[in-house]
């Protein structure tokens, strides 16, 4: 009996830390990185309706925010460098004319170390600018940014359509009546599966008491030598019992609750759009046409 008990007051001491560091920043101090930051470029590129483009994330950091901020385009410029041996020197970097509601379009026009022209589109589907305080009074501005970048220097790329998104609060208490549903589906898969493995540890315990309780009930019953003794055993059985059923109450109510307040997860849909943008040789250049 009493091991039961002590193996019931430590899930229970367990769970409430873990609730207690993981109720929801009313501050919204908490920031949540996008899914495509956690998952990368490989998650990303699955999602990709064609092949003329591909998805690159890139990272920046520095603790000026304002060169950060003005030194954004230098991990594109860097990986059209390293692609296709771009000379530095030769670039030119200048935005394309977007349709309302559609990202800019930038274009990277260059010369190769053979003095081949050549130019790829990149358009920004997304970012991310993450503060990050060291415990050694250093601090620094983190910079990600989700690029769609043409797979090829000079053939036709035919972005799809990217559209930033977070989980709506309604659909995500639904699921939260299901423990760790709701948070699974905001994008916080770990913290789902503790509280589901939370419910079915209390739900084992309480059925395992249950049965404890109802084995000494018996002897209770029948009157069996000492009484006292069996009695005492089904109040401490029906108490941890009691305890169990409600821990799972108590978790079950913290997912609805974190499952409304807690931040989502960030994320970019990707969807086939219905313009494809071309770039293709013309003459001495290259020339820019969109496709109805």
């Amino acid at each position: 009996m009493k091991a039961f008990s002590r193996v019931i007051y430590s899930l229970l001491s367990v769970f409430a830390a873990f609730l207690l560091f993981s109720v929801p920043s009313a501050s919204g101090a908490t920031k949540v990185k996008p899914q495509w930051v956690q998952k990368g470029e490989e998650f990303m590129n699955k999602k990709r309706t064609n092949q003329t483009y591909v998805f690159k994330v890139f990272h920046s950091s520095d603790p000026d925010l304002n060169r950060a901020i003005e030194k954004q385009m230098d991990p594109l410029l860097d990986y059209v460098r390293d692609t296709w041996k771009a000379d530095p020197e030769t670039f030119v970097l200048d935005s394309l004319v977007a349709e309302d509601g559609v990202p800019p379009t930038l274009r990277v026009s260059f010369r190769d170390s053979s003095g081949q022209r050549g130019a790829i589109l990149a358009r920004r589907a997304d970012m991310w600018l993450n503060f990050e305080d060291f415990a050694s009074n250093e601090y620094e501005f983190e910079f990600y940014q989700l690029f769609a970048v043409s797979a090829n220097r000079d053939g036709i790329v035919e972005f799809d359509d990217f559209q930033p998104t977070t989980v709506g609060k309604t659909p995500s208490v639904l699921f939260g009546l299901i423990p760790g549903a709701g948070q699974i589906y905001k994008g916080d898969v770990r913290k789902g599966l503790i509280l589901i493995g939370g419910e079915l540890a209390f739900g084992a315990a309480a059925l395992v008491f249950q049965q404890q309780m109802n084995k000494n009930q018996h002897h209770v019953d029948a009157g069996d030598f000492p009484l006292e003794s069996w009695e005492s055993k089904v109040a401490g059985f029906k108490l941890v019992r009691n305890i169990s059923f409600g821990a799972m109450a108590g978790i079950w109510l913290f997912g609805i609750f974190d499952a409304y307040a807690a931040e989502s997860l960030p994320r970019v849909l990707v969807k086939d759009a219905d313009k494809q943008l071309s770039i293709t040789p013309s003459g001495n250049g290259l020339s820019l046409v969109y496709n109805f």
